[in-house]
């Protein structure tokens, strides 16, 4: 529980550093001009779709016709854009932990190896590659879960759950597979995943809740891969100082 809150902590303080700060605005902020952009211009023909999709189901189409009897409006006014953005949501929080992931982690480990883990080795190989089969799972899993279960979010309290598990799952899958790649080799990397499995799922939950809070989000991507970065290469160095005290006793 002490790794855990020390990541946290120390993830929040990197947070505050300028070069953190902008490189977490660029990807969020990229994502969002893309979708939205998407969105502006393929608004009608998706709107109809839902609209349509929405009025297959009957008791959604009873309350519309109910509500329109009363002289009320269509919950189809904002039904439908709610439904949307709740699609566009996860579409463009996926991109910015994509190009976190993908292109940002790099500068993310050289700031913390700067300030605390100079002699730590490098010994990941073929990190593109990993972390690309590693992303794609991750990120096939997390859509299909967010829309499969997007019915039951009509459920007042599954709303809260189902969207804030899937977006812990995401971080915990895309940001431990990324943090080790260029430091551990397969082996250490399969350890420290196993050995940490429950910790690492206390951080991405810890990470979803703060990044939850209203203009956190901003940040999110990049606060996630510091916190585990922090938390597994700290796992990492302790990894190699206990093998390393072994091999002394046996010598």
């Amino acid at each position: 529980m002490n790794d855990v809150i020390r990541a946290f902590l120390r993830a929040f303080r990197d947070q505050l550093h300028p070069s953190m700060l902008m490189l977490a605005l660029l990807p969020f902020f990229g994502a969002l001009l893309l979708w939205g952009g998407l969105l502006w211009w393929y608004w009608d023909p998706i709107s109809t779709f839902l609209r349509e999709w929405l009025l297959a189901w009957s008791w959604l189409d009873w309350l519309n016709h109910t509500l329109t009897g009363l002289g009320l409006e269509s919950w189809s006014h904002f039904l439908v854009p709610l439904l949307i953005a709740l699609v566009l949501l996860p579409l463009v929080l996926v991109t910015a932990i994509l190009l976190v992931g993908g292109l940002a982690m790099p500068t993310i480990l050289n700031h913390i190896d700067r300030r605390e883990h100079e002699a730590l080795t490098r010994l990941g190989t073929g990190r593109l590659s990993a972390s690309i089969g590693s992303t794609l799972s991750a990120t096939a899993i997390f859509l299909l879960g967010w829309l499969v279960t997007l019915p039951l979010w009509l459920i007042p309290p599954l709303s809260l759950v189902l969207p804030f598990f899937w977006l812990a799952y995401l971080n915990l899958r895309i940001m431990s597979f990324d943090a080790l790649a260029e430091h551990a080799s397969d082996e250490e990397r399969r350890l420290i995943l196993e050995r940490h499995a429950g910790r690492l799922w206390m951080l991405a939950i810890f990470v979803t809740l703060f990044c939850s809070i209203p203009l956190m989000w901003l940040v999110a991507p990049v606060f996630s891969a510091l916190a585990f970065a922090h938390y597994q290469l700290h796992a990492l160095r302790g990894l190699r100082s206990a093998r390393a005290q072994g091999e002394k006793v046996i010598h």
